[in-house]
């Protein structure tokens, strides 16, 4: 069989995750994390971005390492 794909160094890929991650922090993510926070129980919200915030708005965690978290 014949196998295709892609393959990218880790580091150029978590390079790009990072840059998603502040672009999407500067587009608003924490105040749509924050309009959110009221349905958190939501599986649909259990999931990378949302669960680290929600953390950090329990003070559970600091916003920074909810970041690093999130990247």
């Amino acid at each position: 069989p014949i196998k295709i794909g892609l393959t990218a160094d880790r580091e150029i890929i978590y390079d790009r995750i990072n840059k998603r991650v502040d672009i999407m922090m500067e587009n608003g993510l924490l105040e749509e994390a924050k309009n959110l926070f009221k349905y958190k129980h939501l599986n649909a919200l259990q999931t990378v971005g949302y669960k680290e915030l929600f953390l950090y708005f329990t003070n559970e965690i600091s916003l920074d390492f909810a970041i690093e978290e999130i990247k």
